[in-house]
This record gives structure tokens, C-alpha cells and sequence, in this order.
């Protein structure tokens, strides 16, 4: 009898199971999984480009960056960080604060003379070596010993290189004068370029689509503490002279921003989107390039040159209809952005989907986000490339 009971029990306890609803709505749930810093094995400005492509990724709110930014440090990173900060408490400073106190004590500027003087007084210890090489410069071809240091310091042609190679130093010499002279004539034909004025994108502008049946949001302002209210109007009344945004009386969408302390101690204004735009924005689909296209496309250079895109999103004008969705609510009123802001979900793709279409097809160009490359074989190439570059930007604003 009792065998029959726990058998009733068990088929009434398989029952039940077979009849419960299964959740499977987690199981589709996509994560990014983002590996500590390794000081070990990356650099740290390696690592700032992984944190800060995780930011865009996730989506993570301004107001909680530093915090991230804090738990993905290793332990013996995060000891180093609070005594870089002491007494202060690293979760509560901005996230810029916490990148440049890590970056000035990870990647401080070597004294080139002392580290000169270093590498060619030093000697060869356990565990280290070298390789020979067939070296040929001119008429004149030599096995040299090639030396690899772990620094990042600027290459030198050591003096045992000097001893055995009788190198053309007038020609050097004009080589790089000629150099020189051609820079000198591309800066000052596109000068305008490199003011410090505002850039303005001619002729573009970003539209924002909405998901269907979105209705709008409208955040109250958000408390500016007094030591920055000051601040903080000046970066509005800035803002406001440049064009960026444009007061208005009323709206349906308004958005908080969250003041942000930069290391020179004025304010970055940012717009918190994750609780108003961003959750109901249909994100454009554009593929930011990968390490190995931008080496790729770079291959085969020896001259390079690096520009960066001062305030990029902010020269990127955004279509009127757009611009009411992205208005900020700050303690001196309602505010359109007429240029697309730091912050949105999607003006990432947006803006590298605009820039790929830009230099598509030019020869050693290459930009990612806000930083550009430009490179060549030789001197021509490099200059022509450049030239192209910069004539480019100069025709659309």
C-alpha cells in the first residue's frame, strides 16, 4: 500500500512539472562579457578604446560610466587608482578624472635624452637578444645587429649602425627641409581647417527614426549642485552662441543632462538619452571597422600622418524634425540640439556610416570615429593623399 502511495505521489509530482510554464524569455538575452584590464598584456590606451566601445555598446547611462569604468579594473589596478585619488573614493569622481589619473601614471612621457643615454650605455643580461640583418643602404650592404626594446620610444640608428654605414647627410638634410616646406604649404592652404572655430557639415544632415507607436518623454530637470551652477551656464550660454542648441518654450520630448567635470575642470554638458531617446530609437545598422581593416588598409605605408576630428559629432547638423526629440531640459529652460550629441544611441554609426561615404575610395585614408589616418609609400603619395583629404573636409565644411 505505502509503495502505491509514493508511486501516486511521484506521477502527481511529474504531472505537475509537465504542466508548469516554462520562461525562456532570459535565455535569449544577449551580454556583452568585457575582460579586465591586464596591464601585463595591453596597453592602456589599448584598454580605453575596448571600455569606451563597450560604453556604446551596452548602452550604459553617463551617470553610471565611472562605476563600470571602476569594475573592470583588477584589484591591483583598483588599489593603485585609490591611492592615485587618496582621500578621495574613486566610485565617486567622473569618468574622465579616472582615465587621465591612470593614464598619467601608466603612460607617463619618457625624457627622450635619459632614455637615450640609457639604451646605448646598457648591456645585453640573461634571457635578452637580437637578430642580424641584412642592411643595404645605397651601394653599401652590411649584417647589422637589429635590437628590440619593450619602450615606446622613437627609433634610433645606434652607433653601431653609424660605424659601418656612411650615410648621405646633405641629402638628408634637404630630404627634410623639402619635407617640411611641403607640410608648411598644405597648413597654410587649409588653414581655415585648423581653426579653432566650430566645424559645420554642409551638406548632411542626421534624421532620427522612432520605433512604432512610441509616445514622447518628458524629464524634469535635474538638480545641478551650486559649486557648478556656474559652470554650467556658461557651457549653456557657449553652446547656445555656437549654434549647438537654440532655447524654446515648450515641448513633448525633454531630456536631462548630467554635468560632467573635465580634468581642466570646465564642463562637458551631456544629455542623459538612456531614459527618454535611446530605448526607443531604431538604431541605424552600420559596422564600425575592425582592427585588421584598418591595418589593412593602411598596409604597405611608410609615411603617416594622424588628424583627429575636433568635436565631431557636434559638426554633424541634425534634421529639424530630429531635433525636437533630442531637446534638453536644463535649470535655464528647454533646449533643441541642432547637432547630433554625445550620448545618443546610434550617432556612432551615423556618423561613420557619413564619414565611410566621405573618403570611399581614396588610397590610404582610413577613419575611425573622430580619428583619421592618412598614409603612403613614399613622400608623393603621402602628400597626395593628404591633399585629397584635407580638400575633402574643406568642401563640406
Amino acid at each position: 500500500m505505502e509503495q502505491q502511495i509514493a508511486d501516486l505521489l511521484r506521477q502527481n509530482q511529474d504531472l505537475i512539472r509537465a504542466l508548469q510554464i516554462r520562461d525562456d524569455s532570459h535565455s535569449h538575452k544577449v551580454t556583452v562579457q568585457f575582460e579586465k584590464f591586464d596591464e601585463e598584456n595591453e596597453n592602456f590606451d589599448s584598454f580605453i578604446e575596448r571600455f569606451e566601445t563597450y560604453l556604446d555598446v551596452q548602452n550604459v547611462p553617463i551617470a553610471n560610466r565611472a562605476k563600470v569604468f571602476v569594475s573592470s579594473l583588477s584589484a591591483k589596478l583598483y588599489q593603485l587608482l585609490k591611492n592615485l585619488l587618496a582621500p578621495d573614493i574613486p566610485s565617486d569622481q567622473t569618468l574622465d578624472k579616472l582615465k587621465d589619473a591612470l593614464k598619467k601614471h601608466l603612460t607617463p612621457k619618457p625624457l627622450i635624452i635619459p632614455s637615450r643615454h640609457k639604451f646605448l650605455n646598457r648591456k645585453q643580461t640573461e634571457g635578452e637578444g637580437y637578430v642580424t640583418v641584412r642592411v643595404q643602404y645605397k651601394n653599401q650592404k652590411v649584417n647589422l645587429n637589429l635590437y628590440i626594446v619593450k619602450e615606446n620610444l622613437d627609433t634610433i640608428l645606434g652607433r653601431e649602425w653609424l660605424y659601418k654605414i656612411h650615410l648621405d647627410w646633405p641629402a638628408i638634410k634637404a630630404f627634410r627641409a623639402k619635407t617640411e616646406q611641403n607640410l608648411n604649404n598644405l597648413l597654410r592652404e587649409y588653414k581655415d581647417i585648423f581653426d579653432d572655430k566650430l566645424g559645420e557639415i554642409n551638406n548632411y544632415e542626421a534624421k532620427l527614426k522612432l520605433r512604432h507607436g512610441v509616445k514622447p518623454i518628458f524629464c524634469r530637470v535635474r538638480t545641478v549642485p551650486f559649486a557648478l551652477k556656474g559652470r554650467v551656464e556658461n557651457e549653456i550660454d557657449r553652446l547656445e552662441k555656437e549654434g549647438i542648441i537654440e532655447k524654446v518654450d515648450s515641448s513633448e520630448w525633454a531630456t536631462p543632462v548630467v554635468p560632467v567635470v573635465k580634468s581642466d575642470g570646465s564642463i562637458r554638458l551631456c544629455a542623459d538619452y538612456s531614459v527618454t531617446l535611446n530605448p526607443n530609437l531604431i538604431v541605424p545598422q552600420h559596422p564600425l571597422p575592425r582592427l585588421d581593416e584598418i591595418f589593412g588598409s593602411l598596409n604597405g605605408g611608410k609615411q603617416f600622418t594622424k588628424l583627429d576630428f575636433k568635436h565631431a559629432y557636434l559638426q554633424m547638423k541634425v534634421h529639424p524634425d530630429s531635433q525636437k526629440l533630442m531637446t534638453i531640459n536644463t535649470h535655464k529652460g528647454l533646449y533643441i540640439c541642432k547637432r547630433l550629441m554625445y550620448g545618443l544611441n546610434g550617432a556612432p554609426a551615423i556618423w561613420q556610416r557619413y564619414v565611410d561615404g566621405l573618403f570611399q575610395g581614396m588610397d590610404g585614408v582610413k577613419v575611425f570615429r573622430d580619428d583619421a589616418r592618412i598614409t603612403g609609400s613614399d613622400e608623393i603619395s603621402h602628400f597626395t593623399a593628404l591633399e585629397e583629404f584635407l580638400r575633402n573636409v574643406e568642401n563640406t565644411g
